[in-house]
């Protein structure tokens, strides 16, 4: 390690963690307080590591840019394999990779709801023919995801020409944030939630019971 951040540092990110639950930090800003001026591998685990032995855990720093930011928890955050770099990465891989295990079909990329400006990562058909809403985040979700996908669906039911929508979010990582906003959903807006990751080049994918 470089160097660390000051003690008044840590403790300031920890006062604002338990004020707000959680906390965000530029990215440039927390590689500077490790010594590094860009984000690779290297300094990403040993940056997680270092918070994470302190009680604070990191979301998006494999994935967010240089000058977007960081959010810090005290709740561990599971993650199943290495992120994509870029969403565009998994959007490539969504046919092959991720179509099949869902038993999912006749996918349709970014299709736009009639009468709004909206565009669907994917949009599928599920072995009983239901429509099905695709979002794919290549880091975190939270509350904004978990909303995004319920107003694609209640766009989807307004058309009239959909089969029982339903919604499918996939994440790089299984976050409190996210579980919270799916559990205060409406009972009938049927989202799934998984977790991506990439284990040996390979994409494994997870279901995460909410």
């Amino acid at each position: 390690m470089r160097k660390t951040p000051s003690a008044l540092t840590l403790q300031a990110w920890h006062a604002a963690i338990e004020n707000g639950g959680r906390t965000r930090v530029k990215a440039r800003t927390l590689l500077a307080q490790f010594g590094y001026s860009r984000r690779g591998k290297t300094a990403t685990v040993a940056i997680e590591r270092w918070l994470r032995e302190r009680g604070i855990y990191l979301q998006d720093l494999p994935v967010v840019g240089i000058d977007e930011s960081v959010m810090m928890t005290h709740d561990k955050v599971e993650r199943i394999g290495e992120l994509v770099e870029f969403e565009k990465e998994l959007e490539a891989r969504f046919i092959d990779d991720v179509m099949p295990r869902l038993g999912l079909a006749h996918p349709e990329r970014e299709y736009s709801p009639k009468g709004t400006r909206d565009r669907l990562d994917f949009l599928c058909k599920d072995e009983a023919g239901r429509s099905v809403v695709v979002e794919l985040k290549k880091g975190s979700g939270d509350k904004r995801a978990v909303e995004q996908v319920m107003r694609y669906i209640g766009q989807l039911k307004r058309e009239g020409t959909h089969k029982s929508p339903r919604g499918i979010l996939i994440t790089g990582y299984a976050d409190l944030e996210t579980r919270h906003a799916l559990e205060g959903r409406e009972k009938d807006s049927h989202i799934e939630w998984y977790i991506y990751g990439l284990v040996g080049g390979q994409l494994k994918l997870t279901k995460v019971e909410v």
